[in-house]
C-alpha cells in the first residue's frame, strides 16, 4: 500500500542528486591514485591521475599549509609520461616523488598530507589517508 501525504498525493522517496560542473579539459572524478613505492630508503610515491585530455599537469603534497614537494609534466613530456585511450578520449599520467621532509604515518602518530593536482583550470586534491601508506 502508498502512503499518502495530508493531501492524499502518493509519498515518494526522493534521493539527493549532485550536479558536477567542470571545464571542458579536467581530471575525471575519484581518479586520482595515490600509491607509496617506499617508504625505508627514499620514502617515494606515485601518483596517477586520469584526465580528458593532454595539457600541463602540476602535482603538489602538502603538510597542512607547507608545500612539501611539487612537480609538473609540461605539454612536451606528455608523451613520455602519459598513456592515451584514443577510444575512451582520456590521458593517464604517471608521476613519482620523493618526499624527504615527512613523518611516517602509524597508529600512535597519525600524520597526514594533501595531495593537490592542477590540471588547467581543475584544482583537486585530498588528504592521504590510506593507512596501508606509511607517509
Amino acid at each position: 500500500m502508498t502512503s499518502r501525504t495530508a493531501d492524499g498525493i502518493p509519498e515518494r522517496n526522493l534521493s539527493s542528486v549532485w550536479l558536477y560542473i567542470f571545464p571542458t579539459e579536467h581530471i575525471l572524478r575519484d581518479e586520482i591514485r595515490v600509491k607509496t613505492l617506499d617508504y625505508q630508503k627514499k620514502k617515494k610515491i606515485a601518483v596517477d591521475v586520469k584526465t580528458t585530455g593532454v595539457g600541463m599537469l602540476c602535482t603538489e603534497i602538502f603538510d597542512g599549509e607547507k608545500l612539501i614537494v611539487s612537480k609538473t609534466i609540461q605539454s612536451e613530456d606528455t608523451v613520455e609520461n602519459a598513456i592515451c585511450d584514443v577510444k575512451e578520449k582520456t590521458v593517464e599520467y604517471h608521476t613519482e616523488m620523493v618526499l624527504e621532509q615527512t613523518e611516517l604515518w602509524s597508529p600512535k602518530y597519525p600524520k597526514l598530507y594533501t595531495c593537490r593536482v592542477t590540471f588547467g583550470e581543475d584544482i583537486q586534491g585530498s588528504k592521504i589517508r590510506n593507512p596501508y601508506c606509511y607517509l
